[in-house]
């Protein structure tokens, strides 16, 4: 465990790094995977059976890495606070206070699942409209 201000000083830029390479891999990913539903809707645009089943196996992976992610992320930045604890600084409404609020909602998480969770839906509407279809013939 680092001992002098120097070792904390410069475990917290790694901790600090850690956290922002992370959070610009959550925007890369989530950047494929919208660029790949997009090359699906194109390529696949003439297949009624098939654009939805591979939307969906798209789609779905899309959550389960995008909700793993910002787990990851989570954990680390629980980690780093638990570890450093930090005043904020002067001109800060929370200066001086010993319990600095958390927001309760994070709202690039919500907008973004929301995303992938619409795509997931127009899928399933081209399923059931594909299937129906193919009912009636």
């Amino acid at each position: 465990m680092p001992e002098t201000k120097s070792e904390k000083l410069e475990l917290f830029r790694i901790h600090t790094m850690l956290l922002n390479s992370e959070r610009t891999t959550i925007w890369q990913r989530f950047n494929a995977f919208l660029v790949a539903n997009t090359v699906a809707l194109a390529f696949l645009e003439g297949h009624p059976l098939l654009l939805p089943i591979a939307g969906l196996v798209l789609s779905g992976g899309w959550l389960v890495i995008h909700l793993a992610g910002y787990k990851l992320f989570r954990d680390q930045l629980s980690t780093m606070s638990t570890k450093f604890q930090f005043d904020p600084m002067p001109g800060s409404p929370w200066y001086g206070q010993s319990d600095v609020p958390k927001p309760l909602i994070d709202w690039i998480l919500c907008v973004s699942t929301a995303l992938i969770l619409g795509f997931m839906a127009a899928y399933i509407y081209l399923l059931i409209g594909a299937l129906c279809v193919s009912q009636r013939v």
